[in-house]
């Protein structure tokens, strides 16, 4: 080997005995406690997640903070959103908690919020058609770039959606009163 290849090459993960196990669930929130705990972080056999040593004087520790995790959800049953959702994607995480999915190539969300989701995309990129970017000019509300003028406001992609969101609640409003 080389010595430019010696420098660059990547680093491995951890090794893993064989006798380890897996520790099941989404251990993000107990990762720190899981290290403290000896565990550690690797793959083995396809699978890539935090192990134990079953003869670790820890089992019990590893087991209570497993049973504390929130279970997970069923994202069988959660609805792909479509169209044109990239300049969504952080309103799609942050508000209706979406995951993408790589084999569909879209946001998937829970059942639940899946019409309000689809309808702010469709409603958004409808809007977003009328309206003009303006290369290196910020969010008036911001700062974020790109940012869209529209009806004399240059905002951001989130700051329009909140725009129309207020919109349909004064359009709703109007026609309440009319």
């Amino acid at each position: 080997m080389n010595s430019y290849s010696a420098r660059y090459r990547y680093k491995k993960r951890s090794e893993i005995d064989a006798k380890w196990v897996l520790i099941p669930g989404n251990t993000y929130s107990i990762k720190d406690n899981l290290k403290s705990l000896g565990c550690k972080f690797g793959e083995r056999g396809g699978a890539k997640g935090w192990f134990s040593d079953p003869d670790s004087s820890h089992m019990g520790e590893i087991n209570e903070l497993v049973k504390a995790l929130p279970p997970a959800p069923d994202y069988s049953k959660w609805v792909n959103i479509t169209g044109k959702t990239f300049p969504f994607k952080e309103t799609l995480k942050r508000d209706y908690k979406a995951r993408w999915n790589a084999d569909a190539k879209a946001w998937m969300v829970d059942p639940s919020k899946a019409k309000d989701a689809q309808d702010m995309v469709d409603f958004a990129t409808g809007v977003k058609k009328t309206a003009n970017s303006v290369p290196g000019i910020p969010c008036e509300e911001c700062g974020t770039e790109p940012a869209y003028q529209k009806g004399g406001r240059t905002l951001c992609d989130d700051h329009i959606i909140h725009e129309l969101e207020l919109s349909q609640i004064d359009n709703v409003m109007e026609g309440e009163t009319v």
